[in-house]
C-alpha cells in the first residue's frame, strides 16, 4: 500500500487486537498523541500543551482493544469503535471512536476522550483532531485532572508549531469539586479568554483573566504569567506583603526571585514605607558539591529617625545588618560551618520586624565525628538587643570552646572506658574596641577594664553493669578528672604618647596593667555504684514496671572553695526527677559534686494494651559526708535534698497531662510546681500549664513567680475554626500575652485572622494584627499591623 501501512492482527482475545507498526509516522500509532504533563506548578497554574509524542522504540507493539476494528480501502481510513482502549508505551487512549485518515494524515479520537500520561495525570475532552506528526492540533471541550489534584478546562486547545499551545476560554483551580453538584463553581477558579504556553520560553501567558469566588469575579488581570510546570525555578516576583508598623507607617513589600543557576539564587526585598522610605533587604543562597551557604544584608537611611528612640538606634540616620550562614563537609568525618550577624545597632532588627529575639549569638564551629569519638570546637560572640545603653562588655568572646568525647571499642576490666575533655577561653572587656582606644586618645579616656579567663577539663571515665541471677543491676564506676583554671583582670592604660594626632596607633601604644592573675589545678577522683531492681508484670490491661534506684558516689573534696574560680557554663541549676540520679547535677564543667552523695528513688511505668502510658518517679539525694558545694535554694544544699517528682499519663494523642514537683525537704513546702495538660474532645482541643517558682535568690531567682499558659481551639464546622491563648502572671495579676485568630482551612484555600498582644524580655508590649490567605498552587498575601508600647516609658511617666 501507498503508505506502507503493515497490520499484523493477532487475536488475543475476545475485542483485543496487538498492532506492529512498520512506518515512523504510522497510521494507527498516531492514535496516541503525547499532551505535555500537567502537572501543578509550586505558583502556577496548570496547563496542558500538546507536544510531539515522547521517543517509543519501532518495535513497540500497540494494544487496541475495541468491539470493532475497520480498514476501509474506499476512504483510506482505520477505524476502531466502541469502547476504544488504545495502550501504546506508557500511555493510554480510551474513546468510543478512534479514526486515522489517511490522505490527510489526519487522527480523530470522538466520544469520551480519555488520555492517562505516564506521570498519572488525566486528560478528558469530547474530541479531539491532530495531524500525524503533532504539530498542529485541536482539542475539543478539554478537561485535565492532575496528580496534584489541580483541574483545568477549556472549551478548545489548539497548537501551532512546535511550541505554542492556545487554550480558548480556560478555567483552571486547584479545588475538588462538589460532590452534590460537580455543576455548581468551586470555591475559587481563575477563567481566561486565552491561555497561551510558550513551550521555548517555558512560560505560561493569561490574557483577560479574573479570579473567581463562589463564580463571582472578585480581581481582574488584563495580563500576567507564570513559568509553566516544567520549571522547577525561575526568576519572577514573588507574593507581596503589606506591613503598618510604628517605625515604617505602611509598608509594600515586593520581593523578586533571581534565579542565577540552578543552585544559586538571590532574592530581593525592597520594602518601600511611608514613614522611613527604603528598606532594601537581599539574600544570596549557593549550593556547592559538599555544602551550602547564604549572605544576607538589608540597610536603609531613616526619613524621619526617632527623637526619643524606642530601641537603640532609632534615633540613627543609617541603619542595617549583614548576615551570613553555612555548612561545609570536609570530608565523611568532619565539617565546618558558621551562623554571623553584624547589625549597625542593638535595636534595629528589632525595629524593623527583620529579628524579635532579645539575644544575637554569632558562631563557627569545626566538629569531626566517628563511631566511636567526637569534637566539636566553637567560637562564640554574644550580643544583647534591644536595650538602651546596654554594656555590651560584660558579655563573653568565647575563643575557642572545644568538647571532646571518645568511647574505646574493646572491654576493659568487663567495662566501658570512655574520656572527655573540654576547654573554653573567654574574654571581657574593651581591650580589642578601636573606638574606645580613639576615647583614650583625645583624653577623654584613661582606660578600660578586661578580663580573660580559661579552663581546661580531662576526664577518664570507667562503668560496668552486672546482673546477679535475681535481676538486680549493678553499675560500678570510677573516674579521674583534672582540671585547670586560669583567671586575669585588669585595666587598659594609655601611654602618655598615645594621642589623637597619631591615631590610628599600634596596640603598642597603649599598655595593659594586670590587676589580678591566678592559676588554679584540681584533681578529683570519683568511684560510686549503681543499683535497680526491676519488677515487671502483665496484666489484662498491660504490662507495668515498678523499679528502686539507688546510687553512691564519692570524690574528694577540692580544697578551696569553688566560688572563687571562673563559672561560665554551669550558673544555672535545675534540680528536679529528670536529674535526681545524674552523676553531676551542675549543668556544665565549671562546678562539681565533691563529697559522699546518694541519690535514691522509685521509678513506676506503665504500658496499656488500648494504647497509652503512665510514668511515676519520686526520690531525694542525701549529701553525707564532705563539702557541698550546692548554693541556697538549689534544693541541694542541706545533707537531705528536697524531694522531687513527676508523674505522667498520656492516652493516645487526645489526653496528655504531666505533672513536675520539689517540696522542702523539712516541711514540705512546694518550692516548684510545674503542670502540663492538654485534651481533645469532640471539636474542641485545649491545653494549659501552669508554674509556680518560689524566689531563690541562691540561684540568681530574686522573685516569685507564678503563672499559667492556656491554649485553645474550636472547631466551628469541617473547615473553620476559632483559637485563643493567653499568659497570666499570677503573681503580678495581670494578664500579659493573649492571641485570638479565626481560620479557614480545606485542599485548596487557607484563611486567617489574628491578634496578638505580648510583652517581650525588656517587658516592650508589641501588639499585632494579622490576615493571611493562600490560594493553593497560585500563592497568597499576608499583612500585618503592630504597634509598639515601651513598658518601662509607661512606668516612668
Amino acid at each position: 500500500m501507498a503508505n506502507e501501512f503493515v497490520m499484523d492482527f493477532l487475536i488475543r482475545r475476545s475485542r483485543v487486537w496487538t498492532l506492529s507498526c512498520a512506518v515512523s509516522a504510522a497510521a494507527l500509532c498516531g492514535l496516541v498523541f503525547a499532551p505535555a504533563p500537567a502537572t501543578a506548578q509550586e505558583d502556577g497554574n496548570t496547563v496542558v500543551s500538546l507536544q510531539s509524542l515522547p521517543e517509543v522504540d519501532n518495535d513497540e507493539q500497540m494494544l487496541v482493544e475495541a468491539d470493532e476494528l475497520i480498514y476501509d480501502n474506499v476512504n483510506d481510513t482505520v477505524v476502531a469503535q466502541g469502547a476504544v482502549q488504545i495502550y501504546y508505551g506508557p500511555y493510554t487512549l480510551q474513546a468510543d471512536r478512534v479514526v486515522y485518515d489517511q490522505p490527510s494524515r489526519r487522527i480523530r479520537a470522538e466520544g469520551n476522550v480519555r488520555v492517562t500520561e505516564p506521570d498519572g495525570n488525566v486528560i478528558y475532552a469530547d474530541a479531539a483532531d491532530l495531524s500525524e506528526d503533532f504539530r498542529d492540533g485541536f482539542l475539543q471541550s478539554l478537561s485535565v485532572e492532575t496528580i496534584e489534584d489541580t483541574r483545568i478546562s477549556a472549551a478548545a486547545a489548539e497548537r501551532s508549531g512546535d511550541n505554542t499551545t492556545v487554550f480558548n476560554r480556560g478555567i483552571y483551580t486547584a479545588c475538588k469539586p462538589c460532590e452534590e453538584d460537580p455543576s455548581k463553581p468551586p470555591l475559587w477558579q481563575v477563567k481566561a479568554v486565552r491561555v497561551v504556553h510558550d513551550q521555548e520560553e517555558r512560560m505560561i501567558y493569561y490574557e483577560n483573566a479574573s479570579l473567581e469566588f463562589f463564580g463571582l469575579p472578585v480581581a481582574y488581570f488584563p495580563i500576567f504569567a507564570n513559568p509553566d510546570p516544567t520549571v522547577k525555578r525561575k526568576s519572577g516576583f514573588l507574593t507581596p506583603g503589606l506591613r503598618i508598623t510604628e517605625m515604617l507607617g505602611v509598608g509594600v513589600e515586593i520581593p523578586y526571585f533571581v534565579n542565577v543557576a540552578p543552585n544559586k539564587d538571590i532574592t530581593l526585598r525592597p520594602t518601600i514605607s511611608t514613614r522611613q522610605g527604603l528598606l532594601m533587604q537581599a539574600a544570596w543562597r549557593h549550593r556547592l558539591a559538599n555544602g551550602t551557604y547564604s549572605v544576607a544584608a538589608g540597610g536603609l537611611k531613616q526619613l524621619d529617625p526617632a527623637d526619643v528612640p524606642d530601641f537603640p538606634g532609632d534615633d540613627e540616620e543609617f541603619r542595617g545588618y549583614v548576615a551570613t550562614k553555612g555548612r561545609f563537609a570536609i570530608n565523611k568525618y568532619w565539617s565546618y560551618g558558621w551562623d554571623a550577624t553584624i547589625v549597625s545597632d542593638d535595636g534595629f532588627l528589632k525595629s524593623y520586624g527583620i529579628n524579635g529575639n532579645t539575644w544575637l549569638t554569632s558562631s563557627a564551629d569545626l566538629t569531626g565525628q566517628s563511631e566511636r569519638s567526637f569534637l566539636q570546637t566553637n567560637v562564640y560572640h554574644f550580643q544583647r538587643l534591644n536595650r538602651i545603653n546596654y554594656d555590651q562588655s560584660e558579655l563573653p568572646i568565647v575563643t575557642p570552646d572545644i568538647d571532646y568525647n571518645k568511647t574505646w571499642n574493646r572491654d576493659i576490666v568487663g567495662g566501658e572506658l570512655s574520656f572527655d575533655a573540654s576547654f573554653y577561653n573567654t574574654h571581657r572587656g574593651d581591650i580589642d574596641d578601636r573606638t574606645l582606644l580613639r576615647e583614650i586618645a583625645a583624653g577623654r579616656l584613661t582606660e578600660t577594664d578586661y578580663a580573660y579567663g580559661s579552663r581546661l577539663v580531662g576526664e577518664l571515665q570507667w562503668q560496668r553493669q552486672l546482673i546477679d541471677p535475681v535481676g538486680q543491676v549493678f553499675t560500678p564506676f570510677a573516674a579521674l578528672r583534672g582540671d585547670l583554671f586560669h583567671n586575669e583582670q585588669g585595666y587598659n592604660a594609655a601611654r602618655e604618647s598615645f594621642s589623637a594626632s597619631s591615631f590610628p596607633a599600634s596596640y603598642g601604644q597603649w599598655q595593659p596593667v594586670t590587676l589580678e592573675s591566678e592559676s588554679t589545678a584540681r584533681v578529683i577522683p570519683t568511684v560510686g555504684l549503681g543499683y535497680r531492681y526491676p519488677f515487671a508484670s502483665r496484666q489484662n490491661w498491660g504490662t507495668q514496671t515498678i523499679e528502686p534506684v539507688a546510687q553512691i558516689y564519692y570524690r574528694t573534696d577540692t580544697h578551696g572553695d569553688q566560688d572563687d574560680l571562673l563559672n561560665e557554663d554551669a550558673i544555672s541549676i535545675v534540680f528536679d526527677s529528670a536529674s535526681l540520679f545524674d552523676r553531676d547535677k551542675f549543668s556544665g564543667y565549671d562546678r562539681v559534686e565533691t563529697g559522699l552523695r546518694a541519690n535514691v528513688g522509685l521509678r513506676y511505668s506503665a504500658q496499656f494494651n488500648a494504647g497509652g502510658t503512665a510514668q511515676f518517679v519520686f526520690g531525694r539525694s542525701f549529701h553525707l559526708a564532705g563539702e557541698n558545694p550546692f548554693p541556697e535554694d538549689s534544693g541541694l544544699e542541706d545533707d537531705g535534698s528536697d524531694y522531687v517528682g513527676s508523674a505522667s499519663v498520656e492516652i493516645g494523642s487526645r489526653f496528655k497531662l504531666a505533672a513536675q514537683t520539689r517540696l522542702d525537704g523539712e516541711t514540705f513546702t512546694i518550692n516548684r510546681n510545674e503542670i502540663v495538660g492538654s485534651a481533645t474532645i469532640g471539636r474542641v482541643r485545649a491545653g494549659a500549664t501552669y508554674a509556680h517558682i518560689l524566689r531563690q535568690p541562691g540561684i540568681g531567682a530574686i522573685d516569685d513567680e507564678q503563672q499559667i499558659n492556656a491554649n485553645g481551639r474550636l472547631r466551628l464546622t469541617d473547615n473553620w475554626y476559632v483559637s485563643g491563648y493567653g499568659r497570666f502572671d499570677i503573681q503580678e495579676d495581670r494578664l500579659n500575652q493573649t492571641g485570638f485568630g479565626l481560620s479557614y482551612g480545606d485542599e485548596c484555600f487557607t484563611f486567617g485572622l489574628s491578634y496578638r498582644e505580648t510583652y517581650d524580655a525588656n517587658e516592650d508590649i508589641n501588639r499585632t494584627f494579622g490576615l493571611t490567605f493562600n490560594l493553593r498552587t497560585i500563592g497568597g498575601l499576608s499583612t500585618s499591623s503592630s504597634e509598639l508600647s515601651v513598658f518601662q516609658e509607661e512606668e516612668e511617666n
